[in-house]
C-alpha cells in the first residue's frame, strides 16, 4: 500500500502570529506508512512555504519527524532508531506546522 496520510485541521485557516508567518494545528492519521514519503498536502496546502512541522508522539508510540524536503512525517520504532515497516498503521499524530502566509 501507499503513504496514507489523513489530515484534520483545527479551524478554517491557517492562523497569522506575526508578518509573514501563520500557525496551523490539527491531527494526521497515517493509517499505512510507507518508506517511499508522499507529501501530506492537509499541511502543505495551506502555507506558501512550510518553516516546520512539529508532530506529536503518536496513538500507537511511533515516533514522527518532519522530512521538510518531502513535505512528510518519517517514522521511527521507540528505543531503536529503525524506520516503521512499510504498511504499518501509525496510528493519529497531533502537530503544530508555521510556515509563511
Amino acid at each position: 500500500m501507499a503513504y496514507t496520510a489523513t489530515t484534520t485541521i483545527n479551524g478554517k485557516k491557517a492562523q497569522k502570529i506575526a508578518p509573514g508567518v501563520a500557525m496551523v494545528t490539527g491531527r494526521i492519521a497515517l493509517s499505512s506508512y510507507h518508506a517511499t514519503l508522499a507529501t501530506i498536502t492537509g499541511i502543505s496546502s495551506r502555507f506558501k512555504a512550510i518553516y516546520t512541522v512539529i508532530p506529536s508522539v503518536s496513538s500507537t508510540g511511533v515516533l514522527p519527524t518532519w522530512i521538510t524536503a518531502s513535505k512528510a512525517l518519517k517514522c521511527y520504532v521507540p528505543n531503536t532508531g529503525v524506520e516503521v515497516a512499510n504498511d504499518v498503521d501509525c496510528g493519529t499524530i497531533d502537530f503544530v506546522a508555521f510556515g509563511r502566509d
